[in-house]
């Protein structure tokens, strides 16, 4: 999620004009699905890769936060791509591993990158994309003539143009169809919020099974524009709900979850509820839905990974079961987490924050706090995996008085090793380098110097992270974790 509010006069001014010039409306739609296919479309299960090993499952997260957030991201992909590992016998890169990047936002630019273009993020990402002043770019594009005259004369909107853009710069008119066809892993869960029902919609055929849509025709540069399309700065990208014309069948827990009683507000119950506002018939309630910035919902994409591991939840037609569960052996979650922290400038002004400040609070302090919430709970739960696996070990005669199945399916004693390590801002030791960090806008623009520091601190947050180093001993990594240079603090600090 990216909120910037303090803006130039001349952008400030181009921004507005374009607010007034673009009305609701959408340009183009998804396209329909001709007959249900449970096991077709761009699922985990239908991304076979040859060269990753069913026995290790390591998910990134890529959370919000404009470009810091994307470049965050990067640095760990170097990272573990300079990493090389030993698993069952096989020498490899740890970053050759990776099954699944969950992402919002600004991380969805650089996991769909990836996704589609796997070693190329490093020989052309950073230029592409990072090192561009992406805000300023965008604005220039929608006051080409032909671009503003769609925006004042057709129901074309800012998002839409986003999107064309991001078409034009990064993703070369790819769809989840292309990621489909190269049949190779990460997965990616591109994440945005479905504003009609305030929760996550992810870019999954499972999720578009609800739609009765074809996500393989889908570009994924609109998938990344709905995933970063902040409210006001752009408008909620428009889907068609095809429900009821393709044959689909809810899976058999949508059932028994609406059949609980709504008093125990179960959070299938809940779940399965809003499934089923995509599934009426006709005529239906819900004939569009509106998609805005995933961090609404979530804005360290955490929760995806968590229904896959059936930990927390699910969100629609669980795509857990396309995982054989029972061979993985370890299971790394990596945590990229770029979180602002308010700035205190404020409290020394006797005037109240302005508008600006006050809708950027709004905008952006619920979201943290669940966020760091939602990282409590899956460490917390994990842990007490690891506990009960314990004790089931040390005394077995318990096993059989113990379900542990809320907590792993088949109880925790089928449940493999977890490693969780998280990169974020507040682990740095040195206080200057933590404030230095945290100064840093969430905006679509940094100057090279910060880029060259977020991917330099990235890698360095990583390795210090115990869980991480735990990983590396226990894989016998090799290469990585070197020393890294200078950061720019003292130049912010006006040191010599």
């Amino acid at each position: 999620m990216v909120v910037r509010l303090m803006i130039g006069g001349r952008r400030a001014l181009a921004i507005w004009v374009l607010l007034a010039a673009s009305g609701c409306g959408l340009a183009r739609l998804n396209a329909p699905l001709g007959a249900w296919d449970p096991n077709g479309g761009y699922r985990m299960g239908n991304l076979e890769d040859p060269g990753n090993s069913d026995s290790l499952l390591v998910i990134l997260t890529f959370s919000g936060g404009g470009t810091r957030a994307a470049a965050l991201a990067y640095g760990v992909l170097e990272e573990l791509r300079r990493t090389k590992i030993t698993w069952e016998g096989r020498e490899r890169r740890l970053i050759d591993e990776v099954d699944l990047i969950s992402s919002i936002s600004g991380g969805s630019f650089t996991a769909a990158y990836f996704g589609l273009f796997g070693d190329r993020i490093f020989d052309d990402y950073a230029i592409k994309f990072l090192y561009r002043d992406l805000e300023d770019a965008l604005v220039a594009t929608l006051f080409r003539i032909p671009n503003a005259t769609r925006l004042l004369f057709t129901n074309t909107t800012r998002s839409e143009i986003a999107a064309d853009y991001y078409d034009e710069i990064l993703f070369e008119g790819k769809t989840f169809g292309d990621l489909l066809a190269h049949r190779r892993r990460p997965y990616l869960l591109i994440n945005a919020t479905d504003l009609d029902v305030g929760t996550r919609f992810a870019f999954t055929q499972s999720q578009f099974d609800l739609l009765c849509s074809d996500l393989s025709r889908f570009p994924v540069s609109r998938a990344v524009a709905a995933s970063a399309a902040f409210p006001v700065a752009f408008n909620p990208l428009t889907l068609r709900n095809f429900a009821g014309d393709c044959g689909y069948v809810p899976p058999g827990w949508m059932g028994r979850a609406l059949e609980e009683e709504r008093r125990l507000a179960t959070p299938d119950h809940e779940i399965a509820r809003n499934a089923l506002s995509y599934l009426q018939p006709p005529p239906r309630d819900r004939p569009y839905v509106h998609l805005a910035d995933g961090g609404i919902a979530d804005n360290l994409g955490l929760r995806g990974p968590l229904q896959l591991l059936h930990t927390l939840d699910k969100s629609g037609p669980s795509d857990r079961d396309s995982i054989d569960l029972k061979r993985v052996r370890k299971v790394v979650l990596i945590i990229v987490n770029a979180v602002t922290r308010p700035s205190p400038e404020s409290t020394r002004l006797e005037a109240a924050p302005g508008i600006f400040r006050v809708l950027q609070v709004v905008a952006n302090a619920p979201i943290d706090s669940v966020s760091r919430d939602t990282v409590d709970l899956v460490k917390t739960r994990l842990q007490v995996i690891e506990g009960l696996k314990l004790i089931e070990q040390a005394a077995p005669e318990l096993r059989d008085r113990m379900d542990t199945s809320a907590y792993w399916p088949g109880g925790v004693a089928e449940a493999p090793d977890f490693s969780v390590a998280e990169v974020r801002f507040d682990a740095l030791a040195d206080p200057a380098e933590r404030e230095y960090f945290h100064a840093y806008p969430t905006s679509f623009y940094l100057p090279p110097r910060m880029i060259d520091d977020l991917r330099t601190v990235a890698a360095k947050l990583l390795c210090e992270q115990p869980a991480y180093a735990a990983l590396r001993r226990a894989l016998g990594a090799k290469g990585g974790c070197e020393p890294g240079g200078a950061f720019g603090v003292d130049e912010a600090l006006g040191d010599d």
